[in-house]
C-alpha cells in the first residue's frame, strides 16, 4: 500500500512538473503588467497588442536593461499616479506600425480604469520610450523664453503642472518627452523635451 503511495504521488508530481514546463512564459513587457489588466485588453484594443522587447533596437534594449537593474522592456512603466498606493501603468499598444500609448489605473484596487493618452504614429514602437517620472513641479517645453517654437494648446495640454503624485514619460528614444500626470479627475499632458 505504502509503494502504490509512493508511485501515484511520483507520477502525480511528474505531471504537475511536465504540465508546468509546458506552460508558455510571458515576454518580459507582459510579465510586467498584472494579469487582470491583461485580460481586458483584448477586448478593449481588439486589433492591437502589447508592444514587445523584440520590437526594440538590441542596443535600445541592452542601454535599457543597463539603466533599469536589468528590465529589458522600454514599452511599460509603473507608477502610483494618484496615490492610492496601487500600481498603476503605461504602455505601449501596437497594431501593425500604428503605436498608442495606454494608462491604466487601479481603481480601488478591484477595476481598471483605462485610458488612451496618447497617439505615436505611424512609426512603430521601436523608438519609443515610457517609464514613471517623479513628482514636482514642471513648465511646457514650448512655454519657455527659450522655447524651440510657440506653445500650441491641444486637448489635456497644460503649460504648468504642479504634480503631487509620480507620473508617466513617454517619447521618442533620444528625442522629446510628453510627461503625463492625473490631475485626480483627468490626465493632463505637457513636453519636457525636444
Amino acid at each position: 500500500m505504502k509503494i502504490l503511495k509512493c508511485t501515484t504521488l511520483f507520477i502525480y508530481l511528474l505531471a504537475c512538473a511536465g504540465a508546468y514546463a509546458q506552460s508558455p512564459s510571458l515576454e518580459p513587457c507582459e510579465a510586467q503588467l498584472p494579469a487582470s489588466l491583461r485580460e481586458i485588453l483584448p477586448n478593449k484594443f481588439p486589433k492591437y497588442r502589447l508592444a514587445r522587447v523584440s520590437d526594440y533596437y538590441k542596443e535600445s534594449v541592452d542601454q535599457h536593461k543597463k539603466e533599469n537593474h536589468g528590465n529589458p522592456c522600454l514599452a511599460v512603466a509603473s507608477a502610483d499616479v494618484d496615490g492610492d498606493r496601487f500600481s498603476d501603468f503605461a504602455f505601449f499598444l501596437t497594431e501593425g506600425k500604428h503605436t498608442i500609448l495606454i494608462a491604466a489605473r487601479h481603481v480601488s484596487g478591484k477595476a481598471w480604469d483605462v485610458s488612451n493618452l496618447y497617439d505615436f504614429g505611424n512609426e512603430g514602437p521601436g523608438r519609443s520610450y515610457v517609464e514613471r517620472i517623479k513628482s514636482g513641479s514642471y513648465q511646457d517645453l514650448f512655454d519657455t523664453d527659450d522655447a524651440p517654437s510657440e506653445y500650441t494648446p491641444d486637448p489635456g495640454r497644460v503649460r504648468r503642472y504642479k504634480a503631487s503624485h509620480s507620473g508617466f514619460v513617454a517619447g521618442t528614444i533620444e528625442s522629446s518627452g510628453v510627461a503625463f500626470y492625473f490631475t485626480g479627475k483627468r490626465w493632463v499632458h505637457l513636453w519636457l523635451s525636444d
